[in-house]
């Protein structure tokens, strides 16, 4: 991690059908599990992983989301 890395939640297209509108529409999207990290000084994008018993955690301590590798 470093000062010019921004991590952000993962969304992805809904595809559970809850939501109607008409053509054309904005189609919402839900979160997709993933935790992704942009380097705003390079433009690169990508998926983080996690290790075996390590997950993203809110300041009270709950886990967040997301598969672990391993």
């Amino acid at each position: 991690m470093t000062a010019t890395v921004l991590w952000y939640a993962g969304e992805g297209p809904d595809t559970s059908g809850t939501y109607q509108c008409l053509e054309p529409c904005a189609h919402p999207t839900v979160p997709d599990g993933t935790v992704r990290a942009f380097d705003v000084a390079n433009g690169t994008d990508r998926v983080v992983s996690f290790r075996v018993g390590e997950a993203p955690k809110t300041a009270e301590g709950y886990t967040i989301c997301c598969p672990t590798s391993g």
